[in-house]
């Protein structure tokens, strides 16, 4: 004998086993079904037979709603911390030993480029054409890695990450003062002769984590 269609979330008594399922509404997953008793369903007056089995006698393919996530807040993330820069890292950083500097392509594969690179309190600064490749992965992905050795012992170097922020180089300050701190004083005029629509930025590591022989 074919069964009647029931709605989802309703009732369902079985006159054999003389207990009663719910049918839940959701796909179809195996697991235990949910059986009570006649009495629990409509009353105590009717039979009792079922209610001394355990709700594991029977287990069927039922419907039944998918699982909830648990109740409760979730965990909130954690944001990328900052870190105040070594002694040692910054004696590297300030002295004249070009750094490689490592962003995230569209693709999601690293690309690198040689810079110069000079230090803004804890910040790690670094200068640039509006327009170019490490430019351009910045806007997608800010997280970058800079590493840098001492040209007078490579043994001795330092990896910074962290994250990195774009902004116009007024008056081509940062182009500037990284050209005289790495070939001397006057370096810089070529940016200052750079006609007004070529368009400088100064890139601004913030450091996350710092590792390397002079990390600490």
């Amino acid at each position: 004998m074919e069964a009647d269609a029931v709605a989802p979330g309703r009732l369902v008594h079985n006159p054999v086993s003389d207990t009663v399922r719910h049918n839940h509404p959701g796909g179809r997953v195996r697991g235990r079904s949910t059986v009570v008793s006649v009495a629990r369903a409509h009353g105590a007056g009717a039979s009792t037979r079922a209610a001394r089995r355990p709700a594991s006698y029977c287990s069927v393919v039922h419907d039944r709603a998918p699982r909830a996530d648990p109740p409760g807040p979730r965990r909130p993330k954690l944001a990328g911390m900052t870190v105040s820069l070594s002694a040692a890292a910054r004696k590297i950083l300030d002295g004249r030993n070009p750094a490689v500097l490592c962003t995230v392509g569209p693709d999601g594969g690293p690309q690198s480029s040689v810079v110069w690179v000079g230090t803004d309190g804890d910040d790690l600064v670094v200068s640039s054409q509006a327009g170019r490749r490490k430019v351009t992965n910045l806007a997608g992905e800010p997280r970058v890695s800079l590493c840098v050795y001492d040209l007078a012992d490579p043994q001795r170097y330092v990896e910074v990450r962290g994250t990195a922020t774009v902004s116009e180089d007024i008056g081509r300050r940062t182009a500037v003062a990284l050209a005289e701190k790495y070939e001397g004083p006057g370096a810089g005029q070529e940016y200052l002769d750079l006609p007004p629509d070529v368009v400088r930025v100064t890139i601004r590591i913030t450091p996350e984590r710092l590792t390397g022989s002079s990390a600490a």
